[in-house]
């Protein structure tokens, strides 16, 4: 049975809370900020409504499903994404800071089982990878 590993980003943006989240759930951008993504195959429903899924092309014929858990606009986002070799679950909290300033946070729960248990990056390296794709987001 596969045990969670849970790691941890965060960013700052020159938006509203609202617009951060709008951004941050427009699929026809995904991939000006999420470097694994080539495009998306298929959209099924709104990205943010739950029970939506979308289809990501990551190269390679690499595809992962992604299913809207939770899409509470401004404040928080989850998702889920399966692949081959891959589970993951995504929280994205977006906190209003200041008039045109939201804080992004990121937690990514990941599902390891005995194989990727022994491949697991350190939480420090998946922290600056989280780190480096918000702030693709922030820049794009």
């Amino acid at each position: 049975m596969p045990s969670v590993a849970t790691y941890e980003g965060e960013t700052v943006v020159p938006l509203s809370a609202e617009a951060a989240f709008d951004a941050f759930v427009d699929a026809a951008h995904f991939h000006e900020w999420q470097r694994m993504v080539k495009r998306v195959v298929e959209l099924q429903g709104s990205t943010t409504v739950p029970g939506s899924t979308t289809v990501l092309d990551h190269g390679l014929g690499g595809k992962l499903r992604v299913e809207v858990l939770t899409a509470d606009r401004p404040g928080l986002y989850r998702i889920r994404q399966k692949g081959p070799g891959t589970d993951m679950t995504f929280t994205v909290r977006f906190i209003q800071v200041g008039d045109e300033l939201s804080q992004v946070r990121c937690t990514l729960e990941l599902a390891v089982g005995r194989l990727t248990r022994l491949l697991r990056p350190p939480a420090g390296l998946m922290r600056k990878g989280i780190e480096d794709e918000l702030s693709q987001f922030k820049n794009g």
